[in-house]
């Protein structure tokens, strides 16, 4: 995430709804924030006017309405349009690194899928923001927000009393090194090593008791509208949900793909996307072989991470 690249972490709700998207992924644009579950709908840049005025049409409309009114502007995937960047073996690559809990790991086993190493990576930062990560998996969005506020308090806070002044200097060295010295080298992070991170130093950023949190503000979203619907209704299934589906008519043997489609028709017909949403899991979880010209598929096994 680029905020790790200043020495702070992802904030405004990152820390929920990240760990909340299918796999490991993260970083997406255009139409793959759709794909992956962070938008509900997509259209293309120039059905925007037609949107607009689609919708200024509608009196008092229902969010089932505008559903519907977006919808009609969806266009899939065309033939001639490149796929996804962060699918198929580059999607599983990313879920086998990213599913360790320690920085050190995930470096380890993406230096060694990879053969590359990232000369600018930020210690501090990038333990900040995984443990973050993994915390709001389990939150609701007002505790991650909170959480949040108490991690972006912890960077900005000075104490003059404690024998360690701040909780990081890092992100003051990020910002003078991108914003104002405008350095193309590694800034001076410290500890500038994963490895001397230690626990004692995230906890800065995370303890109930830690003075660089305490002038943290309590937030409150009760007066916020709308704030019990879950807008995500109206998105692609999430990969799990489909799993379960893709998975039983595998299990029974191999299925050719258009078959599977047609069990899976009825989720194909509630929203659009999510037929190759189905052929994406299925190239990754499946074997899939041609048999008399169809393409056929077999499930891998409990060995491929769902």
């Amino acid at each position: 995430m680029p905020e790790t690249k200043i020495g702070f972490f992802p904030d405004v709700g990152a820390s929920y709804f990240l760990p909340r998207l299918d796999g490991e992924v993260e970083t997406l644009v255009g139409r793959e924030v759709f794909e992956h579950g962070l938008a509900t709908h997509y259209i293309t840049s120039r059905s925007v006017p037609t949107l607009l005025a689609h919708l200024a049409a509608l009196e008092n409309p229902s969010f089932s309405q505008i559903n519907r009114t977006i919808e009609e502007l969806h266009i899939e995937r065309q033939p001639n349009e490149a796929s996804g960047k962060l699918t198929g073996t580059v999607r599983e690559a990313l879920d086998v690194a990213f599913r360790h809990n320690t920085v050190e790991e995930i470096i380890q086993n993406l230096e060694a899928s990879t053969e590359a190493s990232d000369t600018r990576v930020r210690p501090t930062s990038l333990k900040v923001a995984l443990l973050a990560q993994r915390r709001g998996r389990h939150m609701s969005l007002s505790e991650a927000m909170q959480m949040e506020i108490g991690i972006a308090t912890a960077y900005c806070t000075f104490i003059a009393t404690t024998p360690q002044s701040d909780a990081s200097q890092d992100f003051h060295t990020g910002i003078t090194a991108a914003l104002i010295d405008k350095i193309q080298g590694r800034p001076g992070w410290s500890p500038d090593n994963v490895t001397d991170v230690s626990p004692e130093i995230v906890d800065r950023f995370f303890s109930e008791h830690s003075p660089y949190r305490s002038l943290a503000p309590k937030l409150s979203v009760d007066n916020f509208p709308g704030r019990n619907f879950d807008f995500m209704t109206y998105s692609l299934p999430s990969e799990s949900e489909l799993l379960d589906s893709i998975r039983s008519t595998c299990a029974k043997g191999p299925v050719t793909i258009p078959g599977l489609l047609r069990t899976l028709d009825d989720a194909c017909k509630r929203k659009f996307g999510t037929r190759e949403k189905i052929l994406d899991i299925v190239h990754r979880k499946c074997d899939v072989t041609t048999i008399n010209g169809t393409a056929t598929a077999t499930w891998k096994g409990e060995s491929s991470r769902c």
